[in-house]
């Protein structure tokens, strides 16, 4: 029996029959650790397990790199395959530049609106329209990313990390060992323990996520909405206005402004549910900003009714 072993895309399959006539065997079959009771004397056992595991399976079989096996047929050490493409971006992406409307209103390049930035009119115009554009520029500096930045690999690692899997962790393959016995490679859970395949797997997995999570009006909207509002409210609501800090004061003002969103939205006034959403989303920052010491500004302690919320 020949056990040749190697990682996935190394060559294992597409070099069967020519392994299997160089070693004398009558049978070929790829195994794992459920059938690896199926292989017999005078079998081509193929695998991607690590060699000490394989040794333990088959301590009388011949255990073979698919290296070793290539040089022995004649081929090259190394097998070259074109890694896996990255999921194509959505059909239907914003056209950029983002840049404010007549009425100041942010559009695409082709005049499409994508949100009304709603400012206080107490402000100077001046004021306004440097919001307004403060706004445009932002949304052009997060769709203008490439898609290959370095958030689509944060969360590609974070999807690894999901399933218990170290994305800067080095595969035994890639430190040119024979086998991988890591079981937190990020290719630990692929078949064939692929190291580049199992990054592009999350790394597609994340540009998809990217593209049809951030990259659409809707969502660019709601993104630059929120740190807006959440300024509008520190600066409407502050400190000044009221001295509670209960984290209570805050779970009903959330809730309220989240009351108020499922109000608009039963009543189909969608513009308002979604003004709300993003209130209430603004809400929750400024919580956040005050529980982690970086702005107390905003302290809401007082009835939610009294505030006066817009809208």
């Amino acid at each position: 029996m020949i056990v040749v072993h190697g990682p996935q895309a190394s060559g294992k399959t597409f070099h069967s029959e020519r392994i299997a006539a160089h070693y004398g065997c009558t049978r070929i079959i790829e195994i794992d650790e459920r059938g690896r009771h199926a292989a017999r004397p005078g079998d081509l056992v193929l695998s991607y397990e690590s060699t000490s595991k394989l040794r333990r399976w088959f301590p009388c079989a011949d255990i073979v790199s698919i290296r070793d096996a290539r040089v022995a047929i004649g081929e090259a050490a190394e097998w070259k395959r074109e890694p896996a493409p990255v999921s194509p971006a959505r059909a239907e992406p914003i056209t950029l530049p983002v840049k404010v409307g007549r009425d100041g209103e942010v559009v695409d390049a082709r005049g499409e609106l994508l949100l009304i930035v709603d400012v206080n009119r107490d402000l100077p115009d001046a004021r306004v329209a440097a919001i307004q554009r403060a706004v445009a520029d932002a949304l052009n500096q997060r769709l203008c990313a490439p898609t290959g930045s370095d958030r689509i690999e944060a969360l590609a690692a974070k999807l690894a990390a999901r399933d218990g899997l170290v994305w800067s962790g080095v595969c035994g393959y890639e430190a040119g060992k024979d086998d991988c016995d890591s079981g937190t490679c990020v290719a630990a859970h692929f078949e064939d323990h692929d190291p580049s395949w199992a990054r592009q797997h999350y790394r597609g997995m994340a540009q998809t996520a990217f593209d049809d999570l951030v990259n659409t009006p809707e969502t660019a909207g709601f993104l630059a909405g929120v740190p807006l509002e959440a300024a509008h409210q520190r600066e409407r609501w502050g400190s000044e206005h009221d001295e509670g800090k209960s984290p209570f004061d805050w779970f009903w003002l959330i809730g309220y402004l989240a009351q108020k969103a499922a109000a608009a939205s039963v009543a189909g006034d969608t513009d308002k549910a979604l003004h709300h959403t993003i209130s209430t989303a603004a809400a929750l920052a400024n919580w956040h900003a005050a529980l982690s010491g970086a702005s107390t500004a905003m302290r809401p302690g007082i009835d939610p009714a009294d505030m006066k919320v817009a809208g």
